[in-house]
C-alpha cells in the first residue's frame, strides 16, 4: 500500500499534534501498523502516552456552541485546522453525538446592513473592541467577563437571538470566568468587515464613517463599553477621577477630534514606550471636566452594560458631593 503521507507528516502528528495512531490512520486511509511501523522506525516512543490532541476549555465551548448552531464538522474541522475525527470526539465527549437534536438558531443578520439607530452604532462600537469577527468562515463571536453577563444577554435580546449564551470556566489569578455568544452567518460578518470591523483588527481598526454626529457618540459609548474605564486616585483623601480608552491611534484620532467638535478637551499617549507601537491611550481627566464628558456621554443611550452605568452613577455622585476619604 503506498503512503501518500510523509514520515516527517506522521512523526509532527503524533508528537506535536498529539494525534493518536487510530486517528492518523483514519485521517490518511492508512492501516495504525503501518503508522505504528513508522512511528517505530524513527525511535518514537508510541508505548509510554496515548497522545490526546488538546483543546482549551475556551476552545471545546466554541466548538459546541458552532455545532449547536448547525455548523457542520467538516468546516468546524477547518477553523480549528483540524481534522472532522476530532471533532467528533470532542463532541462525544461533551454529549453531542450526530443524532443529537439542535434548536435552530436564529437572529437578526441585517443588523448591520447599513447604520441608522443609535442601537446599531453602539452595538457597532461593542464589536469594534470586544467583538471577533472570523470573516474566513463567516462568524463572529463576543466574549465578555461573567460579571457582563447582562451585557451578552441585552446584545441577544436587540439582535432578536435565540442563541446560546457559552460559559468558560478561567483558571489562574485574577481572572475572572467569561461569558460568549457566537453568531454563524456570512452576510452578518462580511456586513461588519465592511464597516471596518475586520479579523485580526485589534492592531490595524480604523474610525468608521458614520452618517451623524448622533452616530458616532453612540458607537464611541459602545467601544468605552467593551474597552474603556471609569477610574479614580486619591489625593489627600479626594477622588480624581479619569476616563480612558485604548485603541489604534486611528481610531483615538478619530475620537478626539469628534469630542473637540462637542468642546471636550482630551489627551493622548503611549501606552508602551516604543513610538511604533500601534495602540495609544485617549484620556479625559480633571473632576470638573469628567463631569461634564460622563453626562454627555451617557445621556440618551442604550444601558446595555449596568457595571459601567453603576461606575458612572457613582462617579456623579460623588462629585457632586465629594468627601475626603481615609
Amino acid at each position: 500500500m503506498k503512503i501518500k503521507i510523509s514520515y516527517d507528516e506522521i512523526e509532527d502528528l503524533f508528537v506535536n499534534q498529539k494525534y493518536n495512531m487510530s486517528e492518523i490512520s483514519r485521517m490518511h486511509v492508512i492501516a495504525v501498523s503501518h503508522v505504528h511501523r513508522i512511528l517505530k522506525k524513527r525511535g518514537v516512543d508510541t508505548k509510554s502516552r496515548g497522545a490526546e490532541r488538546k483543546f482549551t476549555n475556551e476552545q471545546i465551548e466554541e466548538i459546541i456552541l458552532l455545532r449547536m448552531d448547525r455548523v457542520s464538522i467538516t468546516k468546524i474541522a477547518k477553523i480549528f485546522k483540524t481534522y472532522p475525527i476530532v471533532i467528533e470526539k470532542v463532541l462525544k465527549q461533551n454529549n453531542i453525538v450526530q443524532t443529537t437534536k439542535f434548536n435552530k438558531y436564529d437572529f437578526n443578520h441585517e443588523f448591520f446592513s447599513e447604520i441608522k439607530t443609535k442601537a446599531q452604532a453602539t452595538l457597532l462600537g461593542l464589536f469594534y473592541s470586544d467583538g471577533y469577527n472570523c470573516e474566513k468562515h463567516g462568524y463572529v463571536s463576543l466574549k465578555l467577563g461573567a460579571i457582563d453577563l447582562d451585557t451578552i444577554e441585552n446584545v441577544k435580546n436587540i439582535l432578536q437571538s435565540n442563541h446560546k449564551i457559552g460559559f468558560s470556566k478561567i483558571s489562574g489569578e485574577n481572572r475572572q470566568d467569561q461569558y460568549r455568544i457566537i453568531f454563524h452567518n456570512r452576510k452578518f460578518s462580511s456586513d461588519l468587515a465592511r464597516l471596518g470591523c475586520v479579523q485580526r483588527k485589534s492592531l490595524i481598526k480604523k474610525f468608521p464613517k458614520l452618517e451623524s454626529s448622533e452616530l458616532i457618540k453612540s458607537f464611541i459609548y459602545g467601544y468605552f463599553l467593551g474597552n474603556g474605564w471609569i477610574t479614580y486616585d486619591k489625593e489627600n483623601g479626594l477622588r480624581q477621577y479619569d476616563f480612558g480608552i485604548i485603541s489604534t491611534e486611528d481610531v483615538v484620532q478619530g475620537i478626539k477630534r469628534f469630542l473637540a467638535k462637542n468642546n471636550i478637551n482630551c489627551s493622548i499617549s503611549r501606552v508602551k514606550a516604543n513610538d511604533n507601537y500601534p495602540l495609544k491611550q485617549l484620556a479625559v481627566g480633571g473632576n470638573i471636566k469628567i463631569v461634564h464628558f460622563l453626562n454627555w456621554l451617557f445621556t440618551d443611550e442604550l444601558q446595555i452594560m449596568k457595571r459601567k452605568y453603576n461606575l458612572y452613577l457613582e462617579a456623579i455622585s460623588y462629585l457632586a458631593n465629594p468627601i475626603r476619604e481615609l
